[in-house]
């Protein structure tokens, strides 16, 4: 296992490799001794492996499915250093646990950047990946014992430098990477948005927009270009234009169960002054109630093409 320190041992979950931002060490001195005087032995829970962690880290993605470390070490490798804020304590309860998990919330943007980049190149098997909440276990305990802790703010304001990250899992060998000091250029370059010219969404960020919207739209716009810059882009200038432009695009594409083959169909909606490119059918419509895609809530155009497959059908 790829840390100095004894005591908790963190595994690999979810079938898959772990990525973990390790504290420095006199912040993770901090930690544990904090641990070891305000958490009673008789409040740890020392079933299946849990109880105290004796190595203060944040876990930055569980569940890799990647069994070459070489690989890993290259991706991780290239993210920066980054800067973290320690928050309050806080307590995660599941129902279906018997414990509840002491934490240190931790507050940074990069840390967020770099766990969705690795849920974007790389296959994920964790259930909780939507969930992401950077942290630091301080220890299981008994469930309702978390709660005189939560919310304490012995830790709030903390500042911590992340500069080494350790990789583990089954198949893999396990490594301490020392992260660079400077930008996290890799993080940066998934997360950049290349606007075309005369763009609508021009002078608009990333933070303008839902983020589901956002990967939802990039997703199908890549079906157009091999850039993810440029398809995130014409996500943006869609959803400047219209919101719910991909919640009628997901209906309109529902549609061609019903329609098939048809031509022409085409896979988006209508672009700015640029032309309209929606199934010929629903064009059709449309037009001869002299009203356009953009003038329907996603509701209505339901409606539409439910009355048209109903007549596809007869």
């Amino acid at each position: 296992m790829p840390y100095k320190r004894p005591g908790f041992e963190i595994e690999a979950g979810y079938g898959g490799a772990i990525a973990m931002l390790l504290l420095p060490e006199d912040a993770a001195d901090e930690v544990v001794k904090w641990g070891d005087s305000h958490i009673n032995d008789e409040e740890v829970y020392g079933k299946d492996g849990k109880g105290r962690d004796g190595s203060p880290h944040i876990t930055l993605q569980n569940g890799i499915m990647c069994d070459n470390s070489g690989e890993l070490e290259k991706l991780f490798s290239q993210i920066g250093s980054m800067e973290a804020e320690l928050g309050p304590i806080g307590v995660f309860r599941q129902e279906d646990k018997d414990y509840d998990v002491v934490h240190i919330k931790v507050l940074c943007d990069e840390i967020n950047d770099a766990n969705s980049m690795v849920s974007d190149l790389l296959e994920v098997n964790n259930p909780h990946a939507e969930n992401f909440q950077p942290h630091v276990t301080l220890a299981y305990v008994n469930r309702g014992a978390g709660k005189r802790f939560e919310g304490l703010e012995d830790f709030v304001g903390r500042k911590v430098l992340l500069s080494k990250l350790a990789i583990d899992g089954p198949g893999i060998e396990p490594k301490m990477i020392d992260l660079p000091d400077g930008d996290n250029e890799v993080v940066d370059e998934i997360y950049r948005v290349e606007h075309l010219p005369g763009s609508t969404s021009e002078g608009m960020s990333l933070d303008d927009f839902d983020t589901e919207d956002i990967d939802d739209g990039a997703e199908h716009e890549m079906e157009h270009t091999d850039s993810i810059e440029i398809a995130r882009g014409i996500a943006m200038d869609h959803l400047a234009e219209d919101p719910d432009y991909y919640r009628k695009l997901e209906k309109i594409e529902a549609s061609k169960k019903v329609f098939g083959c048809r031509e022409p169909l085409k896979e988006s909606l209508d672009y700015g002054n640029r032309g309209s490119y929606i199934a010929e059918d629903i064009e059709d419509f449309l037009l001869s109630s002299g009203r356009s895609i953009k003038d329907l809530s996603p509701k209505e155009l339901e409606c539409i093409i439910h009355s048209l497959e109903e007549g596809a059908r007869e």
